[in-house]
């Protein structure tokens, strides 16, 4: 019987925290969907995802619970799960992570270990799980928190009907193999009006959002197309309402939508 495993870029989950002074810590939870029709006999895709962010005082913890469902008119359903735990210091340069993989129950991938980066210097990767090594990161590679920071940062500088280009961002997060560890991150940033926003009262900042289109590259690739992309709607305030993202199922791509669900907001 052919094993098909559930591939989604894990930066995904690692992009979507907030950061330094546009931060609010929160705990959010997310449902996932199908949100085209998928070719072939994939008969639903059902799923929950969930995101904690909180303040340790010299740096941010993330937390994340992914389950996705697939289910292809068998009598028992693809189940993939996906957690992710990471520290990062608030001056961006140490990170520690660690990321477990599962499908049916059985454990398919398992990575952990540190990182250091500087803005001018090389840093490095140092990898004790799946199998210890070593990888060189350029300098000015970014940890996840600190390139949301970027963006947020940029998006304040955004103003009506005007959209933003960030490109070419090394980001390193720890979730992707060692042989695809660092990837380049070209984001679009485009203002939202007030009434595509989630009508969420309790949610900080709501009355504006911005759409930022994601298109992510190796970083030697001469490609014009990106390994990945995908879309998210987010607050200034670092929260996400909505993502657009493909996940690939065997063969195939499934377009999938991550929609918000609840979000409470840790007090300072």
């Amino acid at each position: 019987m052919k094993v098909f495993v559930l591939k989604i870029p894990l930066i995904l989950f690692a992009t979507l925290t907030c950061a330094l002074g546009n931060i609010v810590p929160h705990k959010a939870s997310y449902t996932i969907a199908l949100s085209k029709p998928a070719k072939g006999q994939e008969s639903s895709v059902t799923g929950s995802m969930t995101m904690d962010i909180r303040d340790t005082g010299a740096g941010w913890t993330f937390e994340q619970q992914f389950m996705v469902s697939v289910n292809n008119f068998t009598d028992k359903a693809d189940e993939f799960r996906t957690t992710i735990a990471s520290w990062e210091s608030k001056d961006g340069k140490y990170y520690i992570f660690t990321t477990t993989s599962s499908h049916n129950g059985r454990i398919v991938d398992y990575t952990h270990g540190h990182a250091t980066t500087d803005p001018f210097d090389p840093g490095m990767a140092v990898y004790q799980q799946p199998k210890a090594c070593l990888v060189r990161l350029n300098p000015g590679t970014l940890f996840p928190l600190h390139y949301l920071n970027k963006i947020l940062q940029t998006i304040e500088k955004v103003i009506e009907k005007e959209a933003l280009n960030l490109s070419n961002q090394a980001v390193f997060d720890g979730t992707y193999s060692t042989q695809d560890a660092v990837e380049k991150v070209n984001v679009i940033m485009t203002p939202l009006t007030p009434a595509l926003v989630l009508n969420n009262k309790d949610l900080i900042d709501a009355d504006k959002a911005w759409s930022l289109h994601m298109a992510f590259f190796q970083p030697d690739s001469k490609e014009i197309d990106p390994d990945f992309e995908m879309t998210q709607t987010i607050l200034k305030s670092g929260i996400i309402l909505s993502m657009e993202v493909p996940m690939e199922y065997g063969e195939k791509t499934l377009q999938t939508t991550m929609t918000l669900k609840d979000v409470t907001i840790y007090s300072h």
